[in-house]
């Protein structure tokens, strides 16, 4: 057990003030990359399996003018809430548009594919990139370097 123990302490030097917020951590990345995995996975053959790829085209700047618009709603909002809020209503709100998405893709309409595939490519973006700023806030750069 103490080979162990010394194994794991040269690989990740976390020190005992720092365990709970390194877990904390680590499990949000960890559960927000499975689910982008999986969902990226299901929207792509959806997606695929409904269109030609000569749509892709068409896909790509659908989520360039949502992933904009997004991106100024967001920031206007983060700005004048808290960082905890922000993370809290991004994930409840992430998990609403899922399960209304869930029904409406049983009957693999084509609107709603489309919907799907953006929604998906911009829930990575906003919850990834959140994921590295919460990170930014919880450790101080030598910490997330020896981290």
């Amino acid at each position: 057990m103490e080979r162990l123990t010394r194994a794991w302490r040269g690989l990740f030097d976390v020190r005992p003030g720092e365990i709970r917020r390194t877990l904390f951590m680590a499990l949000y990345l960890l559960f927000v990359m499975f689910a982008y995995y999986i969902l990226k996975a299901a929207s792509e053959s959806m997606f695929l399996n409904k269109f030609d790829i000569d749509k892709l085209p068409n896909l790509y700047i659908l989520m360039a003018v949502f992933g904009g618009a997004l991106g100024y709603v967001y920031s206007k909002a983060a700005a004048r809430t808290s960082l905890h809020a922000a993370v809290t209503w991004t994930l409840f709100l992430s998990i609403l548009c899922l399960i209304a998405l869930w029904f409406p893709l049983r009957a693999r309409q084509s609107a709603t594919v489309y919907v799907f595939a953006v929604w998906v490519r911009l829930f990575s973006v906003v919850t990834v990139t959140q994921g590295w700023v919460v990170a930014t806030n919880l450790f101080t750069s030598r910490e997330a370097k020896r981290l």
